[in-house]
């Protein structure tokens, strides 16, 4: 086994987040049973609670994983939101009563509401959300693992609703050094931290966390690589969550049909893929050119160049991360889904559109407030679809995917 320090680095996309259920209980179960597992966990959004049970569980190895599935094979949209008739009935009342007071300026209508709490919070009351969170991931032991050393550090990512600038919650023991420029709130991960980091702007109410508003951090990063980095890591083992087709398919477009008019979820599940951009290949660009000119530099200079250049950087006072941390060589192994979710969910509705008994109030009404066409593309159903039939396919994909790349896995983190 390696003695290096290996990260896991999960991305953020709501319901798409049972895909990495899938590649980690493969990973867990076939690759990697008997080790405790990640020495740092850095995640956002769905990420960011993929990593809190991982790190959470990391004092069980051999059944982590497999326990990890379990939560995304029973989970629903229960779980996550309301769905009944009165969600409806108070989202309805709360856009009304906002917005008729103060188009008409009738400001003290909404006074009732607090100076804290604006009548239009989100799209979705995710009250069920807390529960589940508590129930689902034991946090207190996230710090105990950290402490007797299962873990080195767990990092949250987050976005500052008032600056639009990424923070971060991170838990470490004392000699895992953090030298990053980010804002850092450092302490124990409670269920506030993922709760937060999973809050996608206007569909879920921001979350307050001491004195500041929270919301989804993929706004900044969706895969937060750079904690990871920042951290210590020495590996980097990064499961992302968007489709990325082919060089033979990329590129082509083909229009049959002039365009119709978009529809309000058609251009809300595009927003929301411009959130959850992923900026992973920018970051693993940048670091196989570092790697590439370390490699060079010690051809030329022997092997003792970086040791030496290292201990230049201490005796010189030189500051900055990679100047803090000591400048090493990094190795990233991504993986991304082998499917179009997007598509997934779209034939999920199809077939959903069939059966309404199967949707519950909530999803009926905004089937019909956001005009939701069945044949549209619809990317916003794959990130806020919890369907137990869908999570199912997402994992198994997750699941066949990382079986697909056995042996390298088994290779790199090895």
């Amino acid at each position: 086994m390696t003695n290096k320090k290996i990260a896991l680095v999960l991305s953020g996309g709501g319901a798409r987040g049972a895909y990495e259920a899938g590649i980690l209980s493969y990973l867990r179960e076939k690759i990697w049973p008997d080790r405790h597992g990640f020495a740092i966990h850095s995640g956002t959004s769905a990420g960011a609670i993929n990593s809190c049970y991982l790190a959470a569980s990391a004092h069980e190895p051999k059944v982590q994983g497999k326990r990890l599935r379990q939560v995304w094979e029973k989970l629903q949209s229960a779980d996550i939101y309301r769905g009944d008739f009165a969600a409806v009935t108070r989202f309805l009342m709360r856009a009304t009563t906002y917005g008729a007071s103060h188009l008409f300026g009738f400001v003290p209508l909404v006074k009732k509401w607090g100076n804290d709490v604006k009548p239009f919070q989100g799209l979705l009351d995710t009250s069920p959300f807390i529960p589940f969170l508590k129930r689902t991931i034991a946090f207190e032991k996230i710090h105990k693992n950290i402490h007797e050393g299962f873990v080195d550090a767990i990092a949250i990512a987050t976005t500052n609703a008032g600056s639009g600038k990424m923070e971060l919650f991170i838990d470490k023991k004392e000699s895992c050094v953090y030298t990053g420029a980010y804002r850092v709130h450092m302490g124990p991960i409670e269920w506030p931290h993922p709760f937060a980091s999973a809050a996608v702007p206007l569909i879920f109410p921001p979350v307050r966390i001491g004195a500041y508003f929270y919301v989804d951090g993929s706004i900044r990063q969706n895969t937060p690589m750079s904690p990871a980095v920042q951290l210590g890591a020495d590996k980097i083992l990064i499961i992302g969550l968007t489709f990325k087709p082919s060089k033979e398919t990329s590129g082509k477009y083909s229009f049959k049909e002039p365009n119709a008019y978009p529809s309000f979820t058609h251009l809300a599940g595009k927003l929301l893929n411009a959130l959850f951009l992923d900026h992973i290949d920018y970051d693993l660009e940048q670091m196989t050119r570092i790697n590439r000119v370390i490699e060079w530099s010690e051809n030329l200079y022997g092997e003792k160049y970086l040791g030496d250049l290292n201990q230049m950087l201490k005796r010189e006072g030189i500051q900055g991360d990679i100047a803090n941390r000591g400048l090493k060589k990094i190795e990233a192994h991504p993986l991304f889904p082998s499917e179009d979710f997007g598509q997934m969910a779209t034939e999920k509705l199809l077939r959903l559109s069939r059966t309404k008994k199967k949707i519950s109030p909530v999803e009926r009404f905004f089937l019909k407030f956001l005009e939701v066409d069945p044949n549209a593309d619809l990317d916003l159903l794959s990130y806020l679809l919890f369907d137990p039939e869908y999570l199912g396919s997402l994992i198994e994909i997750g699941y066949r995917d990382c079986r697909a790349h056995e042996n390298e896995l088994a290779k790199f983190l090895t």
